[in-house]
């Protein structure tokens, strides 16, 4: 058995690629589909929460990368110059959030984390 193993991990390369937000059309697609919903008859929280999203939306947006640059990444991985079990593309992208994930991945930090980027400090932590 430890011979199987042991040509497993010789012959069989494995790389998680997290590319984070890539450059595509879909970002324009959802604000023009956001634009044209009717949010009058939304209550007052909703009305709230969707702002603060628009309102953070470019900041996301801002760290998109081109895909070309995600294929040079996968190119690299597959052709064995990037032998890294992680391979995160976008360095500007949720770092912290990626990191608490991976610290403790049973915890909810990373989620926490992304909830306080969006919408900051919320006093009725709903």
């Amino acid at each position: 058995m430890k011979g199987i193993l042991i040509n497993l991990h010789c012959f069989h390369r494995c790389t998680i690629l997290e590319p984070g937000p890539v450059a595509t059309p879909v970002l324009e697609k959802a604000e023009a589909w956001g634009a044209s919903i009717d949010n009058s008859a939304a209550d007052q929280k909703t009305q709230e929460l969707m702002k603060i999203w628009v309102d953070n939306l470019p900041e996301i947006a801002s760290t998109q990368l081109e895909p070309d640059k995600i294929a040079t990444a996968l190119k690299e991985i597959i052709l064995g110059k990037n032998t890294n079990f992680r391979c995160q593309t976008n360095v500007d992208f949720l770092t912290r959030e990626i990191a608490s994930k991976l610290k403790d991945p049973a915890s909810n930090e990373p989620i926490d984390l992304v909830e306080k980027r969006i919408y900051g400090e919320r006093k009725d932590k709903n």
